[in-house]
């Protein structure tokens, strides 16, 4: 007795010729090695369409990961390219505030020595101012 495959109730399977090859399964003679290389046959057609199925869904997903990579990349790069431009005019712009800074300094040491100058040349003048006075008051 074998399990009939449409409605699942027990049937009596035919006894086998001499060579165990052929068989009935539900009143039909099938050659068993037909039958193995339909099966070989129908689930390696099975098995290729999925794996070409799960080839083009991962190749799918590999290009949407290359895609964002790249705009990531990209957008990495520009920031890079940003941040460089501004340490450039920053870095620039030390320098002129460096000079400047010279300049200012220089002109501070001058004017430090005119008005160390200047101060001595007011001691002299009240000094003399007062020798005028005290010279005065005593004709």
């Amino acid at each position: 007795l074998v399990q009939n495959n449409e409605d699942g109730k027990l049937v009596e399977q035919e006894a086998q010729n001499d060579d165990g090859k052929h068989g009935r399964v539900g009143g039909v003679m099938v050659n068993k090695d037909e039958k193995m290389d339909s099966l070989q046959l129908e689930y390696t057609y099975l098995l290729t369409s999925q794996l070409e199925e799960q080839r083009r869904y991962f190749e799918t997903k590999l290009c949407r990961v290359e895609v964002a990579a790249g705009k990531e990349v990209l957008k990495l790069s520009n920031r890079a390219k940003q941040s460089q431009e501004e340490k450039n005019a920053l870095k620039e712009e030390l320098e002129s505030v460096k000079r400047e800074k010279s300049k200012v300094e220089v002109k501070l040491n001058q004017m430090n020595l005119k008005f160390g100058k200047l101060s001595a040349e007011l001691g002299e003048e009240k000094q003399l101012n007062k020798s005028l006075r005290q010279n005065q008051e005593e004709w």
